[in-house]
């Protein structure tokens, strides 16, 4: 599991999981595509505006699941329910397949 991300606790929470992960290679289309599955994605696509700018993402499920990072970029936050711990093993099982198909 290592190989494919390393995750820290952001900060201690009684009612979410809030974790930021690190993972093998950069976000692109294929994971965002794969992590659709967590709810509602929204791009926000500033580097049409600059070519310099990032574009972030951010996949939401009611106040449940919240998934959000840089397009681009290695890192990733999640913040799941404490109520859906499975959640966590399937974001985590989405991650390593991810990195599977790379």
């Amino acid at each position: 599991m290592k190989d494919f991300f390393r995750w820290t606790q952001i900060r201690n929470c009684r009612k979410f999981y809030k974790r930021c992960y690190t993972t093998r290679y950069p976000v692109d289309s294929l994971l965002l595509g794969q992590l659709e599955v967590f709810g509602f994605l929204e791009i926000q696509s500033f580097s049409k505006y600059s070519s310099q700018a990032l574009d972030l993402f951010k996949i939401k499920f009611e106040e449940e699941v919240e998934i959000s990072g840089t397009i681009g970029f290695t890192q990733i936050q999640m913040s799941i329910s404490r109520s859906y711990p499975e959640m966590v093993q399937k974001f985590e099982k989405t991650l390593r397949n991810w990195s599977l198909e790379k």
